[in-house]
């Protein structure tokens, strides 16, 4: 790796191209993780870097205005018409620029990427690919399908094609790592592990509040009422039912889960003391975060097993001071007291304990500049990316 005006460049790599298969506008997950990622790149990566990306569908970063990105208009994820058109582009847009032994494809496939496979076998570049997603990977619920409908058994070997085309597979998390070498039948020492990073620059700083006795109790995310919402309306009860001014806030996710969740928190009495917002623009996240005392970000048993918790939500709240509630895969944040981990499964927990323990813990005078320091430490997306460089050195 070396370093040019203060841009970074990997020795033996003429260009590097980064192309995204996500709508780096939309506030979802995959999408925000994506978007903060090729942000860092273009203010971390020299002049040899290109970016592939699809037309935004909503209002983006101003740093996205630079010569060195291109976008390709690809409307619906559905529209299998539209999908072939997309991937042939990108075997004409690598076909365009010549690449050759000694650039780079970095790329987050989905299970229909098959205009890189063909373009890496004609033009021989170096591939990494970035984050099979969970779809990707999980395996049929019937084996029989892949006998009943050949389309399934072609797409599978030919994410596993691409897997073994790639000189490095990144994954973020040790679960997702072992699922890809044991789903993809490729070698152990392809696959590495390089987690999901935050943006502490976005950070909104938050006010301090007097009263410790008030305490708000917060989900910020996509699909609320599998992966938190149900938590922070128990957790609310929990803690009113000890004396304690608690709030609740769950925003994300559609209109039907979010009648849902208002329906669960009127049946266990807490209706008047929850604020429920549908998905909102990504540039006011942190400032909803800002409100929050503890954070909930919890994984379904079944996401649990594939890929783990790499939440970017869990990222977001240390980053903002916020304590975490999650599950047992995250056992650090108990190691490093920002944090309590509980069942992923909502029946299996007991609320008025983990009231209790949560309460004790926030009283302590540095718990949210520890929190800071953990986002900081571990999960700043350049550390990260700089971990990410220095690991793909090694190979290349």
């Amino acid at each position: 790796m070396s370093v040019s005006s203060k841009k970074v460049s990997i020795k033996g790599v003429n260009r590097f191209i980064f192309i995204s298969t996500r709508d780096v506008s939309l506030p979802k997950g995959p999408s925000v993780n994506e978007r903060e990622l090729i942000l860092d790149f273009l203010e971390l990566y020299d002049e040899s870097a290109i970016f592939l990306l699809p037309l935004p569908s909503e209002e983006i970063d101003k740093a996205f205005d630079d010569p060195r990105v291109h976008y390709i208009k690809w409307d619906s994820r559905n529209d299998k018409l539209k999908l072939i058109k997309h991937e042939l582009y990108i075997i004409y847009f690598l076909f365009k620029r010549k690449l050759t032994k000694n650039d780079l494809v970095y790329i987050r496939i989905n299970k229909r990427s098959f205009g890189v496979y063909i373009a890496s076998y004609f033009l021989k570049f170096k591939l990494i690919l970035r984050h099979f997603s969970a779809r990707s990977i999980r395996k049929p619920s019937n084996e029989k399908t892949l006998h009943k409908f050949p389309l399934i058994k072609w797409l599978k070997n030919l994410r596993n094609r691409i897997a073994q085309k790639a000189i490095l597979i990144e994954t973020c998390t040790k679960e997702h790592k072992e699922t890809v070498i044991d789903r993809c039948d490729i070698e152990s020492n392809k696959v590495i592990v390089v987690t999901n990073g935050v943006n502490t620059s976005r950070v909104v700083q938050r006010s301090i509040k007097n009263n410790r006795n008030e305490i708000t109790v917060g989900y910020i995310g996509g699909t609320p009422e599998l992966r938190g919402g149900k938590y922070v309306i128990r957790l609310v009860k929990a803690l009113q039912n000890k004396a304690i001014d608690a709030h609740g806030i769950v925003i994300g996710g559609l209109e039907n889960e979010k009648q849902s969740l208002k329906k669960y928190a009127s049946d266990i009495g807490i209706q008047n003391n929850l604020t429920l917002k549908s998905a909102i623009p990504y540039d006011q996240v942190f400032t909803w975060l800002a409100r929050l005392d503890i954070g909930v970000a919890m994984n379904s048993p079944e996401l649990l097993e594939l890929v783990g918790n790499a939440n970017q939500k869990l990222r977001q709240y240390l980053a903002t001071g916020v304590f975490v509630i999650s599950d047992p895969s995250q056992y650090w944040l108990e190691d490093e007291n920002v944090g309590l981990t509980v069942s992923p499964i909502e029946t299996e927990v007991d609320f008025d304990m983990l009231a209790t323990n949560i309460y004790r813990k926030i009283q302590e005078d540095n718990f949210r500049e520890n929190c800071i320091k953990i986002a900081q430490n571990r999960f700043s997306i350049r550390k990260l990316n700089n971990d990410r460089i220095k690991l793909w050195q090694e190979t290349i």
